[in-house]
């Protein structure tokens, strides 16, 4: 399939979840799982478009967590808990995304990593061991880029 095509796929599935939050259930189900294995996507704008995606995902999520009722929250089919049993998912696609090259990867990475913390506070917790060394090589490498100049 053309580069073109998905990435024009990525960009309708942006439209549907912002077009349609009340669909978030089955966007969790379905359309989630499929969105994080794609993390990988070979091509750049591609890659991109997908964590766009996904950052309208969790910005809709963040949005409908108001409308839920408290004892609602704790139910195995409201967004905020399907998004908690892909968290694992989630990081594990963006980790190896997180050494990547190019800046504007890791940058939309951290974004969507920083959307996700919003969404479910301290979620992240348990991937310091991942996540801090990603950090860390990054500013290493940029401060010394910043000495080099």
């Amino acid at each position: 399939m053309s580069w073109k095509v998905r990435r024009s796929c990525a960009k309708c599935l942006a439209a549907i979840v912002q077009a349609r939050p009340e669909l978030l259930c089955d966007i969790y189900t379905r359309i989630s799982p499929v969105l994080i294995s794609r993390f990988k996507e070979r091509e750049k704008s591609v890659r991109l478009d997908i964590f766009n995606t996904y950052s309208c995902i969790l910005r809709q999520t963040a949005a409908s967590k108001q409308a839920i009722v408290p004892e609602d929250e704790m139910q195995d089919t409201t967004p905020l808990a399907q998004l908690g049993t892909q968290v694992d998912a989630i990081v594990r696609g963006l980790e190896k995304q997180l050494y990547d090259k190019n800046d504007k990867t890791r940058q939309s990475c951290f974004s969507l990593l920083g959307e996700l913390v919003t969404v479910l506070p301290g979620c992240l917790t348990s991937y310091v061991d991942i996540l801090l060394p990603a950090s860390t090589s990054l500013l290493v490498q940029k401060e010394q880029v910043v000495i080099s100049r």
